[in-house]
């Protein structure tokens, strides 16, 4: 549902900001401070890597597959504990996929909010930054765990009594 959410959340102010505002315009919000400001991003934060679109289509749908498949081993999701996890995780997604319409669709993402001197930005970009932030804190302060990483402790071994 939060994938849901952020999803349309970040295509709908998208859409509005098309529909809206021209390319490169900016339409003053809080003077001197933010900006809503139409422009197209070829490339990565910074626009980095300008034109290589491919390459991000290639890399989001990995992402989204590395996630789908490490969701599992993480342990405080895997015990139920720490369910809030969920959440930066579904952010996570919901950023990709946001940035991963736009380029399929119109060959390179939509930013539009600006902040002082700061490069413009969307709301998946925001997802995806607030959401690894938070992740990667939880992974060094031992907040959640992959198990490929670290295995179990012994008091922490799997109940195995099904199978036998």
């Amino acid at each position: 549902m939060i994938v849901v959410l952020g999803l349309a959340a970040d295509q709908l102010s998208k859409y509005l900001i098309i529909h809206k505002i021209g390319y490169m315009e900016a339409v003053t919000v809080i003077p001197n401070v933010f900006n809503l400001t139409y422009v197209l991003n070829d490339g990565a934060a910074f626009s980095i890597l300008k034109g290589k679109g491919l390459l991000f289509i290639i890399m989001t749908i990995l992402t989204l597959l590395l996630i789908s498949l490490l969701l599992p081993t993480i342990k405080a999701v895997n015990k139920g504990k720490n369910r809030w996890l969920l959440i930066p995780i579904a952010f996570l997604c919901a950023g990709a996929l946001g940035n991963f319409i736009d380029r399929l669709r119109l060959g390179a993402v939509v930013d539009f909010l600006s902040f002082w001197q700061f490069p413009v930005f969307n709301i998946a970009d925001a997802m995806l930054v607030c959401s690894a932030i938070v992740l990667g804190v939880s992974l060094l302060f031992g907040r959640i765990r992959l198990d490929f990483i670290q295995p179990f402790s012994q008091d922490e071994q799997p109940d195995n009594k099904d199978e036998e």
